[in-house]
């Protein structure tokens, strides 16, 4: 994967040696209309807005599940949900075998940061894999999961 990683950087003028910085915004259930970059009037999203301009802002995505765990477990491993087994929110963990976004970037020398604010993201769901940090903002008690 790194190798398919410094082919994509080459092909966009970067090298491993200045490494840019890469930035995945997921919003979890957010219709597309409500954001300046995908046409709202209002620009009520002038920050996003700002990064879609000077990044990759994709115009269709279909999600590979549903529920926010698998789909997320899908983005940062490459990997359907039947390959990675995360099949719904509940009662399922990311298994560490499985090599995520940010392992290979933490291995190729990126520093790697996650901030998430969605409980079905919370570090014990595996998600956290390869991250220096994994800031999920808060810490469930066993009775509240």
């Amino acid at each position: 994967m790194i190798l398919e990683l410094a082919a994509l950087m080459a092909a966009c003028g970067h090298g491993l040696d200045s490494q840019p910085d890469i930035v995945l915004i997921t919003l979890d259930t957010t219709r597309a209309d409500a954001l300046g970059a995908y046409g709202h009037s209002e620009h009520a999203t002038p920050t996003i807005d700002s990064l879609a301009e000077q990044g990759v802002l994709f115009q269709e995505a279909e999600p590979v599940a549903p529920f926010t765990l698998p789909a997320h477990s899908s983005i940062l491993t490459g990997l359907y949900p039947d390959r990675h087994g995360v099949r719904d929110n509940d009662g399922f963990v990311l298994d560490p075998k499985f090599a995520t976004l940010a392992t290979t970037l933490h291995n190729a020398g990126w520093q790697t940061s996650a901030f998430v604010s969605a409980a079905v993201l919370d570090d014990r769901y595996g998600l956290d894999a390869g991250f220096d940090l994994y800031d999920d903002g808060f810490h469930l008690a066993a009775s509240e999961a």
